[in-house]
């Protein structure tokens, strides 16, 4: 029987009996050592995804006095660094399943992670605190998207029986990176510069777009 290109081509075939039920066939592919694998690489790349938004929720926050004394401006209008991550992080939250099911959830978290990046990128080198804010709500409105498409594929990717190993493994990165934070943009600032503290988002972030669109 002559064997399709797309099966030769199968660097780990998974041999299944003909006569087979549908659900015993998705049990035998879910067991399969490639099939797991696999599904790791993918919640590898969403955690590291998350840890990325995690950890700026936190980590500016050390570097607001030395950002204020780059502005010149004072503490009503250095806070809109934080307030406007946040603000856009609350509008574009609500509209992410509807923006998904049209984009699809892929390319929509790929190519929110990327504009993430960008939007660091920017922020670092911002010359004013105008800049910065309208840098600091495209970076929230990228932001907003990551932690619940994450979700959605790792309880698309992982079976019923293992939603609870899946959600506490991602819970592990949502949680550790905003306590660790602080202590990392303290670290960062005293020792380089508070921009920094957006330039460090730029090799986890492409290094995470990379493994979301190789794996997922």
């Amino acid at each position: 029987m002559a064997v399709s290109p797309a099966r030769a081509k199968d660097p780990h075939p998974i041999s299944l009996p003909e006569g087979e039920g549908s659900k015993e066939r998705e049990l035998r592919i879910a067991d399969h050592p490639a099939a797991s694998t696999h599904k790791w690489l993918i919640a590898g790349a969403l955690i590291l995804g998350s840890i990325l938004t995690g950890l700026d929720m936190s980590i500016i926050n050390v570097a607001l006095p030395y950002m204020q004394s780059s502005f010149h401006v004072g503490v009503d209008r250095i806070s809109w660094v934080v307030t406007s991550y946040f603000a856009a992080v609350g509008m574009v939250l609500p509209l992410t399943g509807w923006i998904a099911v049209r984009a699809g959830r892929k390319r929509y978290l790929v190519a929110s992670v990327l504009t993430f990046v960008i939007a660091s990128a920017f922020c670092g080198l911002a010359g004013g605190i105008g800049q910065m804010v309208i840098f600091r709500i495209l970076q929230g409105a990228a932001g907003a998207a990551i932690m619940p498409l994450q979700q959605a594929i790792l309880l698309e990717t992982f079976p019923p029986e293992e939603h609870t190993l899946a959600m506490t493994t991602s819970g592990i990165g949502m949680m550790l990176a905003p306590v660790l934070g602080p202590t990392i943009g303290g670290w960062i600032t005293l020792n380089w510069n508070w921009r920094w503290n957006f330039y460090i988002n730029l090799p986890m972030g492409a290094l995470a777009a990379i493994m979301i669109y190789i794996f997922v």
